[in-house]
């Protein structure tokens, strides 16, 4: 999966997928969006979604994917904390970006890094998160503007 460095977009949505994220995803230098959601289950509610279904394992950094806008991994399985260097190669930290992360195993905080990203749509819920990082919450263009009108809540309530 190393070699197509040159692929922009990367569906994979529904497959049922078990085992963990291949490391190689962080050389695909030209993705601007990654989508391997919904691999262990299809609703939205995390007690619908049975436990160790879909892809396991720690999330990676995905620190090496510069051009980056979207990003799905929603109704997983993923466990442990996100990375603290999570998104950083980034370049554009102005623009757009929409991060799905909803119903996984992750615990810890969000980490401060993405405090850098003036515009980040980033779902959370469903999660065991403890805490989110100082700044995140100042954030007032995340989550389409609505931290401006909910604070934290935007980032880790579910959607609507």
């Amino acid at each position: 999966i190393g070699a197509l460095t040159n692929v922009k977009v990367l569906a994979l949505t529904e497959n049922k997928f078990t085992g963990t994220l291949p490391a190689e995803l962080n050389d695909l230098t030209s993705l601007e969006v990654l989508a391997i959601q919904r691999e262990g289950g299809s609703s939205d509610d995390p007690d619908q979604n049975p436990e160790g279904v879909g892809i396991t394992g720690p999330l990676l950094s995905f620190n090496k994917l510069t051009k980056l806008r979207q990003l799905y991994l929603g109704l997983n399985s993923l466990t442990g904390t996100i990375p603290f260097d999570f998104l950083d190669g980034v370049e554009d930290k102005s623009a757009p970006i929409d991060v799905d992360l909803i119903s996984n195993k992750f615990t810890g905080r969000l980490p401060a890094a993405l405090v850098q990203f003036d515009q980040m749509t980033i779902y959370a819920a469903g999660n065991e998160l403890t805490n989110i990082a100082d700044g995140l919450c100042l954030k007032d263009n995340w989550m389409k503007k609505q931290v401006a009108k909910f604070d934290c809540d935007a980032i880790l309530c579910p959607p609507n």
